[in-house]
């Protein structure tokens, strides 16, 4: 996805953003306001490692020649039990309470190590964390006063030797030799009995290898965060949330979102975008006045009807099938106002109610003459004798079926009764037959069919036609049915021109409206040119007079200001029915 793809998905799911921030703003306010403070104390202790060794007595705890081995041997001896202990006694804490809060640091660069206790007491967590360094002096003061007092036992046993021999010595003979060796054990008994005095004055005077340089003040403040952190903090959060939110409920919708991604599912492009009449879109029957007008939703269709003009330069169409994946996306609403422009420029045109399933062309042209329809046609029992009298009699059921309407230049062919076997009627040669026929009646031939992937009815029909135009819905029609019907019009030996995109949001400036002046100028400029012109005689003519036509209209982009009483058919409500002119509004169909 791109940058705008994204872009875009923010700007269509922007609520659930909104949402995930309401949310969580304020439960980060409610959380700060109901959190316990917690309050984080520090006292700091100087690590002495000479202190054990100035008289070469070694020490339990911790290697005093290699510093790096000494501080990481402190740190075990400040978490050990015998340590917390003795502070939480001091302390007046449960020992578990102050192991659970309580952490050391070690500061290499000064032979420092820092001991933090949490509590959310201010007073506790200063006076357990002064504890904890009392203690651990303590606990060193005491081994390396053991340490020393380990020595001075030892040189004392050896006094107790060094005495019995000098005994010894001094009840022998008083041979010269002897006197030297008494004289030796005399000098050596001296030399330790010194050394065991000095380690006794040592033992008194050590301070436990290490000083309490920094004990822990009361704290001033929590140690939690601040309100506006916790504020950034949640919406960040909710930030990210609602981005989640709405980029998944983006993966999982299937509808379309834009006219670039129907052109890349179904690989045509698309013709034209209708867009949605909202005054009659919640009706399920309006009245559509089949007369010109220079609204939006005509501009758009007389656009479409440009577009197709425009595909058959060099192969004109003449014939054309008007069909959709699902019911409901519009394709009969367009069907019979792409027919009705086709006519308002001067094209001999007949509307073909295609869908002998669900008719409902009809209902939009109320008031035509009855009819027995395109069904009744192609069940027609033809009892003439040759081919040219077979014929003749089918011209004239078909002439007798086809039914004028209020649109000059405009005729319908309604479907007549619902058959049972439509798609064998539709597929027959009589149908191919009908279709020569109204061929050389009309110039444009535009067929209202059932949709592809509801029945096979449109499939059939397609290639008798060759001219496809598919319609599809921007807010009902689905991604994975526009998918099917891409495979299912794939093999159909008919061309599909594109894809009609209704009930499209047009973009700020689309048809944008001139002055009403202007337009009603542009409209008695027209009617002149219509009626001063004489009227074309051949398929070719008319073309070209359409193409002019709409050369007038599209490049002006005319205003939304009508005459009164003039509308244009409203694909806004997909296949919904509706009535022309001023013909009451039918109730059934």
């Amino acid at each position: 996805m791109s940058l705008s793809s994204y872009l875009g998905v923010v700007r269509r799911r922007w609520g659930y953003v909104l949402i995930a921030l309401l949310v969580c703003v304020p439960l980060g306010v409610l959380a700060h306001e109901r959190a316990v403070p917690v309050y984080s104390s520090t006292a700091q202790v100087l690590l002495l490692p000479n202190d054990l060794s100035e008289r070469g007595v070694s020490s339990d705890t911790g290697d005093t020649t290699d510093p790096v081995r000494y501080q990481a041997g402190q740190l075990s001896v400040m978490m050990s039990p015998q340590v917390v202990s003795a502070a939480a006694r001091d302390a007046g804490l449960p020992v578990n309470d102050l192991r659970r809060h309580l952490s050391v640091v070690a500061d290499d660069s000064a032979d420092t190590v820092e001991i933090t206790v949490t509590s959310t007491d201010a007073l506790k967590a200063t006076d357990a964390a002064n504890a904890v360094g009392r203690a651990y002096i303590q606990y060193n003061k005491t081994q390396a006063q053991q340490s020393l007092q380990t020595a001075a036992d030892g040189i004392g046993r050896e006094l107790d030797t060094l005495s019995t021999q000098i005994t010894a010595l001094q009840n022998a003979s008083k041979g010269t030799a002897n006197s030297a060796a008494l004289q030796a054990a005399i000098a050596q008994y001296t030399a330790l009995f010194s050394k065991q005095q000095d380690l006794t004055i040592d033992a008194g005077m050590k301070k436990g290898g290490a000083q309490l340089v920094g004990p822990a003040d009361g704290p001033g403040s929590p140690t939690g965060l601040s309100l506006k952190t916790e504020i950034v903090l949640a919406a960040l959060f909710g930030l990210v949330l609602g981005l989640g939110a709405a980029f998944l409920r983006e993966q999982l919708d299937d509808r379309l979102r834009s006219r670039e991604e129907l052109e890349d599912i179904l690989g045509v492009p698309v013709l034209g975008e209708i867009p949605r009449d909202r005054k009659t879109a919640k009706r399920e029957r309006y009245v559509a006045a089949l007369a010109d007008s220079s609204g939006t939703f005509a501009e758009a269709t007389r656009a479409l009807r440009t577009n197709i003009t425009f595909l058959g330069i060099e192969q004109p169409v003449s014939k054309l099938l008007v069909t959709s994946a699902m019911p409901g996306e519009g394709k009969t609403v367009t069907a019979a106002n792409l027919a009705l422009t086709f006519a308002q420029a001067g094209l001999r045109t007949v509307v073909v109610s295609g869908d002998l399933r669900r008719p409902r062309l009809e209902a939009l042209f109320a008031g035509t003459a009855p009819s027995p329809g395109l069904s009744g046609v192609l069940a027609l029992r033809l009892t003439a004798g040759s081919d040219s009298a077979r014929r003749e009699q089918l011209a004239s059921a078909v002439g007798s079926a086809v039914v004028a309407t209020r649109q000059e230049g405009l005729s319908l062919l309604p479907a007549g009764a619902c058959p049972p076997n439509p798609v064998e009627l539709l597929g027959s040669g009589r149908m191919d037959d009908v279709l020569a026929l109204l061929e050389e009646r009309f110039d444009v031939i535009v067929i209202d069919a059932s949709p592809l992937l509801a029945v096979t009815d449109a499939a059939v029909l397609a290639p008798k036609v060759g001219n496809v135009l598919l319609v599809a819905s921007m807010t009902s029609s689905r991604r994975r049915a526009l998918a099917r019907l891409s495979t299912v019009v794939a093999p159909i030996p008919a061309r599909v021109l594109g894809v009609v995109a209704n009930k499209a949001r047009l973009e700020k400036g689309s048809f944008a409206p001139y002055y009403e002046d202007r337009s009603t100028r542009q409209r008695a400029s027209d009617d002149a040119r219509s009626s001063a012109r004489p009227e074309p005689q051949t398929v070719e003519q008319r073309t070209v007079e359409a193409l002019a036509h709409d050369h007038r209209v599209v490049d002006h982009r005319t205003a939304d200001h009508r005459p009164a009483g003039q509308h244009d058919l409203d694909p806004g409500s997909g296949d919904a029915a509706g009535q022309r002119g001023s013909a009451p509004s039918p109730t059934g169909g």
